[in-house]
């Protein structure tokens, strides 16, 4: 079975799979509706734990899974403005019904939106 997957640097992926950030920025639009599975990069964004934390207002844990899914969320919407703290655009990717998956399955992400085969 094919779903699409997205590749997030942490601790972004973890803050979308825990349903904390329901909108996830990008370059490009999609006109994919539905699940989504959630890949945390092989690496840390630039933007240290630490430092998302304070930002934000939210409390991450200091391990976070990498090079691999994570877990799933819907995506219903793209949107090109929003009054979330989190949308930075051009475009924003609106996310629901976040799910962690129990473990990480190793997987190599790609730009973009891409298949994974589950």
């Amino acid at each position: 079975m094919k779903v699409k997957g997205i590749s997030i640097r942490q601790p972004y992926a973890w803050l979308v799979v825990s349903g904390l950030k329901p909108i996830e920025n990008r370059s490009q639009n999609t006109r994919h509706r539905g699940r989504l599975l959630i890949l945390a990069s092989q690496k840390m964004h630039v933007h240290s734990v630490r430092e998302v934390s304070r930002r934000y207002g939210v409390e991450i844990p200091t391990l976070l899974p990498m090079a691999g899914i994570i877990g799933e969320v819907e995506l219903v919407d793209v949107v090109t403005s929003s009054r979330s703290k989190w949308f930075e655009g051009p475009f924003g990717l609106v996310l629901e019904n976040a799910r962690i998956w129990p473990k990480l399955v190793p997987y190599n992400g790609k730009l973009g939106l891409f298949d994974v085969e589950l």
